[in-house]
């Protein structure tokens, strides 16, 4: 006879507590603890999955080859994940509500059905809503079989008797073990899910693409484990104008994370878009505003920062910052104060980044400082200049890594006029006026 006992399960990380708690002390978040009946199936697991086991092997006696790797037809996601798909790899997809993680994966689906059988596991649609959606995207005769099946079980045992070479499943937070008595999305179901379809892709040599959903913060639904047992995270991601959907890689075994690739979302599916540019070199020239190549894994794309400075009207001066981090811009203000006496406790300061994107380095630290003392100075910077570097505590313009993607990206613009580090091995389009600085009394020259 199984056992089974109660027990409270905190919905955002997983944790489990004998008696119900009103904050998580594992996460610290507040009413997330729900009761669910727990059994024990210890004696059964094994014989669900895989009656076949493992045996150590040699390191040297393993063969893989990086042309192994298989396309997707889609030369962006291909390029993103370092070359493609490996055999074996279980890939969670997700983004907001309608973004097109579903018409994605029907895209994908369309080349990879030219190579062996898919199986498309719709747990939220019917099978006529997907087919409405692949006749619009132009999918008709591929071999992709779609299954409209929520149980856990059923889909393993199709997963292991048929001979499926690829596997979509829409979505992971919609499909349930029978063995738990917890409904769909649940913590318990979601790591219960995700562990066991990718068990049996690891054993079977499967690709395996899981679409989940987010949660009201932006995070991943479900229990951390997820994160730990796929190999890949795409999140997708759209510009603040919704023109553009942005696939990055937050997690990647087999290639570098923050690779962007970008898209257009149309009526007939996702359009691949390589001229990528979320500034305009020809809009007019605003103060505060300036033009600045930043890294999104190993791709540059130019962004808009933009800075107002005001007078402040209380004693503490305000400090609000949207896509660089408040702490980064806090330590910039300190610097100017230090060294060129700015006096900026007596302004508050707003910076965005216009783009919507998060810069994660640090080569944006002379665009800040351009940005601040263009709108204190109610001075316009021109279009056709782009900046970059980053700035040490002692006023320094120190140099940045991948120098020349920074460059090419801002020729690609039509910028004329680069400021950025000096260096010895740099070197410029004959059409770039470059400005070469080494400290932070250079940026003081430009407005004088």
């Amino acid at each position: 006879m199984r056992k089974s006992k109660s027990v409270f399960v905190c919905q955002m990380c997983g944790y489990e507590s004998s008696k119900w708690l009103g904050k998580c002390p594992s996460c610290g978040e507040w009413n997330t603890f729900v009761e669910e009946i727990k059994e024990d199936f210890s004696s059964e697991r094994g014989d669900i999955i895989i009656t076949e086991k493992p045996v150590p092997k040699r390191l040297s006696e393993v063969s893989y080859s990086e042309q192994g790797r298989v396309k997707t037809g889609l030369e962006q996601f291909d390029f993103m994940l370092n070359g493609g798909l490996v055999g074996g790899q279980v890939l969670l997809v997700t983004g907001e509500p309608g973004i097109g993680k579903s018409t994605l994966m029907l895209e994908i689906a369309k080349t990879l059905s030219k190579l062996g059988k898919v199986l498309y596991i719709n747990s939220e649609e019917s099978n006529e809503q997907v087919k409405m959606r692949a006749e619009r995207i132009g999918l008709k005769d591929e071999d992709i079989f779609l299954y409209p099946e929520i149980t856990l079980e059923s889909i393993s045992e199709n997963l292991l008797s048929k001979d499926f070479k690829f596997v979509i499943l829409d979505s992971i937070q919609n499909v349930l073990s029978l063995r738990f008595s917890s409904s769909p999305g649940s913590v318990t179901q979601v790591r219960e899910v995700a562990s066991r379809i990718a068990e049996i892709t690891k054993y079977k040599n499967l690709i395996t693409f899981l679409i989940g959903h987010i949660n009201k913060e932006g995070a991943i639904a479900g229990p951390k484990t997820i994160e730990h047992i796929v190999d890949t995270i795409i999140m997708i991601d759209q510009d603040p104008k919704g023109s553009y959907r942005i696939l990055r890689t937050i997690k990647n075994r087999f290639g570098p994370t923050d690779n962007i690739s970008v898209y257009t979302l149309t009526s007939r599916g996702f359009k691949e878009v390589f001229d990528f540019t979320l500034v305009s070199k020809d809009s007019p020239p605003l103060i505060g505003s300036v033009i600045c190549p930043v890294l999104e894994g190993v791709r540059a794309v130019a962004i808009e920062i933009q800075t107002l400075v005001t007078q402040t009207q209380f004693g503490y001066p305000k400090r609000t910052s949207d896509g660089i981090d408040v702490n980064r811009l806090y330590m910039l203000t300190a610097i100017l104060d230090k060294y060129l006496d700015t006096k900026l406790s007596m302004y508050d300061i707003y910076l965005n980044v216009t783009s919507g994107i998060e810069v994660r380095e640090t080569a944006s630290d002379l665009s800040v400082l351009f940005s601040i003392l263009s709108s204190l100075k109610n001075k316009e910077i021109p279009r056709d200049v782009g900046i970059f570097g980053e700035v040490g505590l002692g006023g320094e313009i120190r140099s940045v890594p991948f120098f020349e993607l920074r460059i090419n990206e801002l020729v690609r613009l039509g910028i004329k006029k680069v400021i950025c580090p000096k260096g010895k091995n740099y070197s410029f389009p004959n059409d770039i006026n470059a400005i070469q600085i080494d400290d932070i009394y250079g940026v003081l020259e430009f407005f004088r």
